[in-house]
């Protein structure tokens, strides 16, 4: 699973009166947990092809799958170890397939499947509508409940990656998501510059996302 924009300098201020961590907060905890990773660029797309091609980003340059390359067959993509070994590989993003050629390039590339927003919204019976997505796709936790039933439903070995879509401008959660307790320390405070109401509305987004995802680790 790729959280989308999940950087970490924020969990430094994880209290339970500020828990921008939700569930999450018990699986790094007691999980096995790596931390002394970064990402190949500053970008979501940028980010997520080098991790499953095997390859570095390019500096200045346009995205693999939105460039020349978007035919090529990567032979030493992540997902063909899984293929080779007789998984049923599956790249699920919870956005619009069209979006940066995700869907017609990574069919290239070791996925048996490729599904995005309106195969999770067709999933799980649910309307397209202001309480199922948001302006980049449907709500993690819809993301989640999809990939659990695939799971559930599945009679071979699985392998699934997720990008998900939450945590992203214009910072919008589930409508009916019961926050957590956000309250700022004068240390935060003193470190914030910028619009705090936006950057409030920024925090319980990023607060949403990392709470399902460790609703889903629960489950």
């Amino acid at each position: 699973i790729m959280v989308e924009s999940f950087g970490m300098p924020i969990l430094n201020y994880q209290t339970s009166s500020f828990n921008i961590m939700g569930h999450l907060k018990k699986h790094f905890d007691e999980d096995l947990l790596f931390t002394n990773f970064v990402s190949a660029s500053n970008g979501t797309i940028s980010s997520l092809e080098p991790l499953l091609l095997n390859l570095t980003a390019r500096p200045l340059s346009t995205s693999y799958g939105q460039s020349k390359y978007l035919g090529v067959e990567f032979s030493q993509s992540a997902a063909r170890v899984y293929q080779l070994k007789g998984y049923e590989t599956n790249f699920v993003y919870g956005g619009d397939l069209s979006w940066r050629n995700v869907g017609s390039f990574f069919k290239r590339q070791g996925f048996d499947n490729v599904e995005g927003k309106m195969n999770i919204l067709e999933g799980l019976n649910l309307n397209n509508n202001n309480s199922t997505v948001h302006d980049w796709g449907v709500f993690d936790e819809h993301a989640y409940s999809y990939i659990i039933k695939k799971l559930k439903n599945a009679t071979t070995p699985q392998f699934i990656f997720l990008l998900t879509t939450n945590n992203h401008p214009p910072y919008r959660i589930q409508p009916n998501y019961k926050a957590n307790s956000l309250i700022w320390s004068q240390k935060l405070n003193n470190s914030v510059v910028g619009d705090k109401k936006l950057i409030t509305k920024r925090l319980y987004d990023y607060q949403y996302a990392l709470d399902q995802a460790g609703i889903l680790m629960d489950s």
